[in-house]
């Protein structure tokens, strides 16, 4: 998410009862420059998700599960008051930051519950309340992986072969702590710490690099998650805006996850 830290504000809209529920198919997200458009209901077990970026500005969609007696009216009151955690609330991943005209996929297991779909970046965006009912859980199979990419305390191991076209990631936490790995592709001349100082100054000015999306952050560190999408050749950068502290709030300068050594680069070959 970006620069969780940066002070912001967010309404709440209930997705409305024309919104469908997701049957067969993949569970599909799509990010404009007024919100997230997504189902108000969506299946229980591992979900196929697919995530389109139809705005002009970058967006991302944090999937989070609230806890019993807080609702998506509460936790926004909370974030609107600092809070980057809500106690008791549990992201639950989703697709990182993806820049306009872009599209991923990913795979990750939703329990029953009641969510909020939510965009660390834009303060106009919406927080989303969705749920997903309790019933008989019928996975979506994820596609067989050409790389792993595995999150820890304070790096990033990418194991495998990845090269230009359609490629997945198997995305691994191993904690203890949380992370997230969104996915740049930098621009002639560009570098890593340029991509460091554009996103803690919350993408502001002109971008050092394509956002091609990602994997946010789940409170489950040992959650595996499944992301596909084409890389095109060119020099590449993951990485982790998770606060440091995490009991920080919001308008508070906080050091990144980044800032620990939490920066890959890598590059695909044609």
């Amino acid at each position: 998410m970006v620069n969780r830290t940066a002070r912001w504000f967010v309404s709440i809209a209930l997705l409305s009862s024309s919104c469908h529920t997701v049957g067969g198919g993949p569970m599909r997200i799509v990010a404009t420059d007024a919100g997230l458009e997504a189902p108000a209901t969506m299946r229980v077990g591992l979900r196929h998700i697919v995530f389109e970026n139809h705005g002009a500005e970058i967006h991302e969609a944090m999937l989070v599960r609230l806890p019993a007696g807080m609702d998506a009216e509460r936790f926004a009151a909370l974030v609107n008051d600092g809070v980057l955690f809500p106690e008791g609330a549990q992201d639950y991943s989703g697709p990182g930051l993806l820049a306009g005209g872009e599209a991923m996929e990913l795979w990750l297991t939703l329990d029953p519950g009641d969510y909020v779909l939510i965009c660390w970046h834009h303060m106009r965006d919406p927080v989303r309340g969705f749920s997903v009912p309790a019933g008989a859980r019928e996975d979506d199979v994820p596609p067989r992986e050409d790389a792993v990419l595995s999150l820890r305390d304070f790096r990033f191991e990418l194991s495998g072969a990845l090269r230009a076209g359609e490629r997945v990631i198997k995305v691994e936490a191993h904690g203890p702590t949380i992370h997230e790995a969104d996915i740049f592709r930098l621009l002639p001349g560009r570098t890593a710490g340029d991509v460091q100082r554009w996103y803690k100054d919350d993408l502001g000015g002109a971008p050092p690099a394509d956002a091609l999306g990602g994997v946010l952050d789940s409170h489950d560190t040992g959650r595996v998650v499944w992301l596909r999408r084409n890389f095109t050749p060119g020099r590449y950068v993951l990485h982790c805006g998770i606060p440091l502290d995490q009991q920080a709030k919001s308008g508070e300068s906080a050091g990144l996850h980044a800032d620990a050594g939490m920066v890959l680069t890598f590059d695909i070959d044609p």
